[in-house]
């Protein structure tokens, strides 16, 4: 988690980058720093310094905060090593023939799973995993959108939405 003060420093920097030649900075007040700090707050250091430099080679104004937290989700999803569908099948593919250790990662497990694990598509003829593939992507593409929408929002809102899923699934279970 980064500190009060490395997110002024940070601000700071942004300031004196991104309001012209004379460095005075932008006014880096408590308030300002406070706003960013509840939005950013969770965020690794190292993850936000890199996402600083990020922001200084690539953008040319102040960022807001959500320029910011995008950033760090497009950093935080390639670091998860989230990869398109058509590079997961590949991988998948490739490990066909090792189906009893091999672990792809969390979103390819769960979509072989769905599809009836890696035994049975090891077990499909060649030929016929054409059919397979148009089935893997689009549930892959499912997964991959709700692990990106899960990582934009913040940690507090994740929570809230874990508890609240958890009522429901208690009231569900009291009806049934």
């Amino acid at each position: 988690m980064i500190t009060l003060n490395e997110m002024r420093q940070i601000l700071l920097a942004f300031g004196k980058i991104f309001n012209g030649s004379d460095n005075k900075g932008k006014e880096v007040d408590n308030e300002l720093v406070k706003l960013y700090y509840s939005v950013l707050g969770h965020v690794d250091v190292e993850l936000l310094k890199i996402t600083t430099k990020e922001v200084i080679a690539n953008e040319t104004f102040f960022p807001k905060p959500a320029q910011l937290k995008d950033m760090i989700n497009k950093l935080a999803c390639k670091q998860a090593g989230l990869v398109s569908a058509e590079e997961a099948w590949s991988e998948v593919q490739s490990n066909l023939s090792v189906y009893g250790s091999v672990s792809l990662g969390e979103i390819i497990d769960k979509t072989v799973k769905s599809l009836g694990g890696y035994k049975f598509l090891a077990s499909v003829e060649m030929n016929k995993l054409t059919f397979y593939r148009k089935d893997f992507i689009k549930t892959y593409n499912n997964y991959l959108t709700r692990t990106k929408e899960d990582f934009a929002l913040l940690p507090e809102t994740n929570d809230y939405i874990k508890k609240l899923t958890g009522q429901i699934s208690d009231k569900f279970r009291l009806v049934r």
